[in-house]
């Protein structure tokens, strides 16, 4: 029989969630089966219990799902698809990248960053999934301040909770595209 709360403290353990288990069933979240892995009740090893099957399914399609709200521009959508404990950490901002925490900051950071990238032609890439984690590449172009064509591209970072994204963190490099010039004049190399 699962276990929904941890043996430890009160923390829900849920199906998609990470949960350690020893071999006699007790249940552990993973704060309380760390630093050692150990059980406090027969000290034997505790090890990631196996989650439902069909989660990296659903993942993936949550993820592709977010991605086109992305394209389009659909808030809400985007939305539909965190939690309300939602932490983003966008690309670009003071750390490098800035961090919206809770859904109302997260709404302000995806608007703020909807704002700044022409999407008419961007694309996603292949979607890598791993329990409750997924990678996504994606890419896009946008014209910089001295007419310069550059290609955004970069990757997501999504852990979820159940069916909702729990944390987003983007990752971008900015490429000059074939023919633009580099500031001194020079032309970028050919890949």
């Amino acid at each position: 029989m699962r276990k929904d709360v941890c043996e430890l403290c009160p923390t829900p353990l849920t199906e998609e969630g990470l949960a350690f288990v020893c071999w006699l069933g007790c249940t552990f979240c993973g704060t309380c089966a760390e630093p050692d892995r150990r059980c406090p009740n027969c000290g034997g090893e505790l090890v990631l219990r196996p989650r439902r099957p069909g989660l990296e399914v659903e993942v993936r399609r949550r993820v592709e799902a977010f991605n086109d709200c992305w394209r389009r521009g659909d808030v809400a959508g985007l939305l539909s698809h965190i939690s309300d404990d939602c932490v983003y950490c966008a690309s670009v901002g003071p750390e490098p990248g800035q961090t919206y925490v809770g859904r109302r900051e997260v709404e302000r950071g995806f608007r703020l960053m909807l704002a700044y990238e022409d999407l008419e032609d961007a694309s996603a890439g292949e979607v890598l999934v791993l329990g409750n984690r997924a990678v996504c590449e994606w890419s896009y172009h946008r014209t910089d301040g001295d007419g310069r064509r550059l290609e955004i591209r970069g990757c997501d970072l999504f852990v979820f909770e159940g069916t909702k994204i729990r944390r987003k963190d983007a990752f971008t490099k900015a490429l000059p595209c074939e023919g633009s010039v580099l500031p001194g004049g020079e032309h970028p190399p050919s890949v």
